[in-house]
């Protein structure tokens, strides 16, 4: 591209602004509609950007790169999702740490919510 290094820094200012704005976007959207199709959704943006963004003009390539940042993947949810199914698994609960993982629909809430929810269904 031949671009120096300002412009360089503008494309990382406009993905880094796009990643502030879409982060909390995004755990709400996990937090509704559950990891997978957020997950899915954000992999299909990024292998778009970066499989185009060699091809991009510059202005393109902002609006690109600040969209890209918007749909960042949810690599904090995943993590803290594989880390509850390893400490579940490993204290005895049925299912191996890797499918348990990968299989999980919806984000572990903590003990509070469990408890909120078993107090519920006593209640029914």
């Amino acid at each position: 591209m031949g671009l120096e290094y300002g412009p360089a820094g503008l494309v990382s200012m406009a993905s880094t602004i796009g990643m502030a704005i879409g982060s909390p976007l995004a755990g709400r959207f996990v937090d509704r509609h559950g990891l997978r199709p957020v997950l899915t959704v954000t992999t299909v943006a990024q292998a778009a950007f970066w499989a185009s963004a060699w091809a991009l003009p510059f202005p393109v390539l902002l609006v690109a790169a600040a969209v890209a940042g918007l749909l960042a993947l949810p690599v904090f949810s995943v993590t803290r999702q594989c880390l509850a199914a390893m400490v579940r698994s490993s204290s005895g609960a049925a299912g191996s740490r890797s499918t348990r993982c990968w299989s999980r629909s919806r984000t572990w809430r903590g003990p509070r919510s469990r408890w909120r929810a078993s107090r519920r269904s006593a209640a029914a």
